[in-house]
């Protein structure tokens, strides 16, 4: 309800005496700051009573200001606490996602030796070596069969 300065003044007057101030919202307090300003505020009031009803004024209105502060305050905790679990959350998923990673590069390279390995070492088992045709025994010569071995002094022979 806007009006001029003196009917601002007169309101205030009116609900500063009767106790309604405490109750007044932040827009008619900014409206009641602004009439204070205006050079007949103080003729409104006595002399003793301006500087009364100024600080109460103010005092109403940095109250009014600190419950609207409070209100952000409280909703950008909010904001902020489910900010932060998605933080966290996400945080959680890199450390899984490099443990995988981790432990992929880890299984690869052991792989990779093992492979590396296979391919410098000669096969272990018969299955896997290709078949060896047979070499032919030496002959034997006139002097030497199972059943008449070499002489004595050939074997002793330096």
């Amino acid at each position: 309800m806007p009006g001029t300065a003196l009917d601002t003044l007169n309101q205030l007057k009116n609900e500063a005496f009767s106790g309604a101030l405490g109750q007044a919202s932040a827009e008619t307090l900014n409206r009641y700051a602004a009439a204070l300003c205006d050079s007949r505020a103080s003729g409104e009031f006595g002399g003793l009573q301006f500087p009364q009803i100024c600080e109460t004024v103010r005092i109403h209105l940095l109250r009014a200001h600190i419950e609207l502060l409070q209100t952000h305050i409280t909703d950008l905790d909010a904001k902020n606490t489910r900010l932060t679990k998605w933080v966290i959350a996400l945080a959680v998923a890199a450390l899984i996602s490099t443990l995988f990673q981790t432990i992929g590069t880890g299984i690869q390279t052991k792989i990779a030796i093992e492979t590396l390995q296979l391919m410098k070492s000669p096969p272990q088992s018969s299955a896997q070596q290709p078949p060896q045709s047979p070499t032919p025994a030496p002959a034997a010569t006139s002097a030497q069969s199972y059943s008449n071995p070499p002489p004595a002094s050939a074997a002793k022979h330096p």
